[in-house]
């Protein structure tokens, strides 16, 4: 697994697509808790409690140590065992699977677990020079195996053409709910 920097992480910064896009989707989805799958440096969650929405966000050690937000909103953890054990209306799963290198389907069931309602899966997939262009990628998939390994698990929902990034998203509800 790739070692990420002080660097990586600095470059990383706060910016108004993040307040454009969760915007968006509160508009959207209107949720009331909101987990950030591979928050990074945390700023979507930012945003959203900003927004006075609730709303947590976990990843590995490298990154947590690099959020400036308030800790209590973050924990440490893998996505094959989730830190969480309730329930949240809106998951947000964006630039994390194509980076695994666990088994997706127990990452997939995870996310299940604590979703109970809207998931937004953000994913470059085959075709995208994004998909190639990072090294810490993984999974080199199409469109369409990810549609049939996310659809085993969730109800596909279309994804709205006015969200940025449209073209690589899988918006998707928990089958269960």
């Amino acid at each position: 697994m790739m070692q990420y920097t002080q660097q990586y992480f600095e470059a990383q910064k706060l910016e108004m697509k993040h307040f454009h896009e969760t915007q968006i989707w509160i508009d959207y989805f209107n949720p009331k808790k909101v987990l950030d799958i591979g928050c990074g440096m945390g700023h979507r969650v930012f945003v959203f409690r900003e927004n006075e929405i609730e709303s947590y966000g976990f990843d590995l050690q490298d990154a947590i140590n690099y959020v400036p937000y308030n800790p209590e909103w973050f924990k440490v953890g893998n996505i094959d065992s989730i830190p969480f054990e309730e329930k949240f209306d809106l998951v947000l799963v964006y630039d994390v699977l194509e980076h695994l290198e666990i088994d997706l389907d127990i990452a997939l069931k995870e996310i299940k677990r604590i979703s109970s309602g809207h998931i937004i899966f953000s994913i470059p997939f085959y075709g995208d020079p994004n998909l190639f262009n990072d090294k810490t990628h993984k999974l080199f998939k199409t469109r369409e195996w990810w549609f049939y390994k996310i659809g085993k698990y969730f109800k596909i929902i279309e994804t709205p053409k006015h969200f940025p990034f449209h073209q690589q998203m899988i918006i998707c509800r928990n089958k269960d709910e």
